[in-house]
């Protein structure tokens, strides 16, 4: 008997990076980033209240979203390029 291809992990389990997927969380970790060095450099005291807000407040949504569906990037890719009325359900008449 010989044995069957392997499948890749990243098909059935995905590869997350502290809990959100990798390339939203990168975003959000440039983005608050971004925001820090402007409120240095600008000398604004609420802009740094404004990236921690959105720093910690983006990454509890994208844990929440990635624990829900893990592969929500690719499947929002998906949906927006052929529209959600391919997904609807159809009955088959019994």
């Amino acid at each position: 008997m010989t044995p069957g291809a392997p499948i890749k992990s990243s098909l059935y389990r995905p590869t997350l990076w502290a809990g959100v997927e990798r390339v939203p969380g990168i975003i959000l970790v440039m983005t608050t980033l971004l925001l820090v060095v402007a409120c240095v450099m600008l000398s604004i005291w609420w802009l740094g209240l404004v990236a921690a807000v959105y720093g910690i407040g983006g990454w509890k949504f994208l844990r929440m979203v990635a624990e829900s569906d893990p592969f929500f990037l690719r499947v929002l890719r998906q949906w927006l390029r052929r529209g959600s009325d391919r997904y609807l359900a159809v009955s088959n008449g019994r």
